[in-house]
């Protein structure tokens, strides 16, 4: 194993002085980890498949969570005839989890650039959308032009990356089956990123104009109606950039918030009456989304004059209940992944 993950980890990682210290810390957690599963997920892929490795890594860290808690794992499963298999269907108490993960490319931004974004579409129409806010931020960029500093000599407009989000729900969509026992199966769809990304893509889900778990949704949400939840998780924060003070490859040290999906009409709710699936769903991964909505509500009541945005709120949360997490976002740090 040591010999393999020398060559994945210098091939994919700049950790420099940390490079012994990752692979130490990988093999003391992966050592009864199936090798053959290992060697398939990220052993055995080229040198510079950045997006497959992430990929892989993303897996093989909510395998080894199942693993520990000893429950019964099926990986690469098909559940119908698409011929596309999920990556987990966990059997526990009688509950069938099928799981489908996906990890989008860890992308830096240039340093010196200032990137200016409106955060998500506030319009289903990309017409409407851009008529409200392209000049709005060409004004911005020409008033940040004219006052360039020393941090910043540069200004971009970034990308809103929901259609990424809804890429993997329309894929996720088409791997599960439709028709389940609503009590004691679940389909899910775990998200694993960076703390940047985990905000932008909370947004992406939540906000109220566009959300797509909201009953605004920007896309018709029966394209996604076999969804029932997400898990959205900053798990990857641990592996792009090596300073973090715990076990980087325990998920449940990250923050993992459980979003049922709205749209489907259910009997229950996941946090007042779960099912039993969803009752053990939560009893897998930490989840903090209620503990979030609670001090999102308080914040709001005792800061009525500003905006009620996540970008605002999220931040503000996990600076008070993760401050080492809180780093990543505050401080941009720049990707520990090679280009």
């Amino acid at each position: 194993m040591l010999d393999q993950l020398s060559k994945t980890v210098h091939g994919f990682w700049a950790f420099k002085d940390k490079i012994d210290e990752y692979k130490n810390s990988f093999i003391k957690e992966f050592s009864n980890i199936d090798y053959k599963y290992l060697e398939n997920k990220i052993f055995t892929l080229p040198s510079g498949e950045k997006d497959r490795f992430l990929q892989g890594l993303a897996e093989i860290i909510i395998y080894k969570v199942f693993h520990d808690k000893g429950l019964n794992i099926q990986h690469d499963v098909k559940l119908n005839l698409t011929k596309k298999d999920v990556d987990f269907v966990i059997d526990i108490d009688s509950c069938k989890l099928n799981i489908e993960v996906k990890c989008p490319v860890i992308c830096d931004h240039p340093e010196g650039t200032l990137f200016l974004s409106v955060g998500h579409r506030y319009d289903n129409s990309k017409i409407v959308h851009e008529s409200i806010f392209k000049s709005i931020l060409e004004e911005l960029k020409k008033r940040f032009g004219n006052n360039l500093t020393k941090e910043f000599n540069n200004i971009q407009e970034e990308k809103i990356d929901d259609n990424k989000l809804k890429d993997y729900l329309l894929s996720a969509q088409s791997k599960f089956n439709e028709k389940r026992d609503q009590e004691n199966e679940l389909n899910v769809l775990f998200i694993a990123l960076t703390t940047n990304d985990f905000i932008r893509f909370f947004d992406y889900i939540t906000n109220p104009q566009t959300g797509l778990f909201t009953c605004n949704s920007y896309v018709n949400p029966v394209a996604f109606n076999n969804i029932d939840c997400i898990v959205l998780s900053n798990v990857m924060s641990g592996h792009y950039k090596f300073v973090l003070d715990f076990n980087i490859w325990d998920c449940n040290n990250y923050i993992n918030f459980l979003i049922p999906n709205i749209n489907i009409k259910r009997n229950s709710s996941i946090y007042c009456n779960p099912t039993k699936a969803e009752k053990a769903l939560l009893e897998i991964f930490h989840d903090e989304l209620l503990e979030y909505k609670n001090f999102s509500d308080e914040f709001e009541k005792t800061n009525k004059g500003l905006p009620k945005t996540a970008y605002l709120t999220l931040p503000t949360y996990i600076k008070k209940y993760h401050p080492i997490l809180s780093d990543e976002y505050t401080k941009k740090l720049k990707s520990m992944i090679t280009r």
